[in-house]
């Protein structure tokens, strides 16, 4: 039987891929990042590429050790792995992520990163309250 964490988990990549694929697509306006979210790290390619495969990696374990504890812990974490593997689809497949919204003083990102940033709260959340 499939778990609610991993269908949120295949959604919400799945969802990421769609937005950019469509604005490819379209032709809508966006941003080649060739670095991290939010576009960190551009000028090193090679590093960005460890840090979406250890960001993975590391997410997977941690997702695997926290599935066994706490049921909310699992779909924060799932939300931050959707993130961390939405933008190593986009790099595998495009070999850069495409950035398509844009606000003031943040700049540009992608469904992908907005799934990090929550996940990565929500663990943190978690953590704090254990």
């Amino acid at each position: 039987m499939v778990k609610k964490p991993a269908l949120l988990f295949v959604f919400l990549v799945l969802l990421d891929w769609a937005t950019k694929a469509l604005v490819l697509l379209l032709g809508l306006s966006y941003t080649k990042n060739y670095g991290i979210a939010f576009g960190l790290l551009q000028s090193s390619a090679f590093s960005s590429w460890i840090y979406h495969t250890v960001l993975t990696l590391v997410s997977l374990v941690y997702l695997e050790i926290r599935l066994g504890q706490k049921r909310g812990a699992s779909y924060v974490v799932a939300l931050f792995l959707s993130g961390a593997f939405g933008n190593l689809v986009s790099k595998l497949t495009w070999g850069y992520m495409v950035d398509f919204i844009t606000l003031p003083g943040l700049g540009s990102f992608n469904l992908a990163d907005v799934y990090l940033v929550a996940g990565l709260i929500g663990i943190l959340a978690d953590e704090l309250r254990s």
